[in-house]
């Protein structure tokens, strides 16, 4: 989920204005979620939430067509939402 050479919170920014720029696509807050559920040590999942809670609140977006992961929609969010609330 990194991009080369580049620190979390720059890929973190990169991500969040594409959310700003395309608010109809979870993609990139579901990365942001994704991170810091399963990348950052210790792991931070009242952030995770907060991301993923947020990217949950979206349906499927059936105007747009170019590369939707139709997972994250239908499941991927979902998933770690109740991992975060387990733990």
């Amino acid at each position: 989920m990194f991009i080369a050479g580049q620190s979390w919170p720059n890929v973190q920014q990169i991500y969040l204005s594409a959310h700003a720029y395309l608010p109809q696509r979870v993609e990139p807050l579901y990365a942001v979620g994704h991170y810091y559920y399963h990348e950052e040590w210790p792991r931070n999942y009242q952030l995770a939430f907060l991301f993923l809670h947020r990217a949950s609140m979206f349906k499927f977006p059936t105007n747009l067509r170019l590369f939707l992961d139709k997972t994250v929609y239908d499941f991927k969010v979902r998933l770690i939402i109740l991992s975060c609330i387990r733990s």
